[in-house]
């Protein structure tokens, strides 16, 4: 049986929706191509009723580029994880 947790390179494990146990996504994908000063946390489950998601704005702490990309993400997963 596969695994519903995802691990990601900085060791992160992202848990599965807690709605219909489904494997969420991290965006934005490509920072270059979405933007930097945000990250979220989202059920792709297209047949999840509740689709919940956590988004994230502002955490680079002034940087830039991947750097920020890479702290809103992780901010992100962070919030995903901690849910209530």
């Amino acid at each position: 049986m596969e695994s519903k947790e995802r691990l990601y390179d900085d060791g992160a494990i992202l848990r599965p929706c807690p709605f219909c146990g489904g494997k969420p996504e991290v965006y934005p994908v490509d920072w270059e191509k979405g933007g930097d000063d945000w990250g979220m946390v989202k059920c792709n489950n297209e047949y999840c009723h509740a689709m919940p998601q956590v988004e994230v704005h502002g955490e680079g702490n002034g940087e830039s580029g991947q750097k920020a990309s890479w702290a809103n993400k992780t901010a992100a997963r962070k919030l995903w994880n901690n849910r209530a």
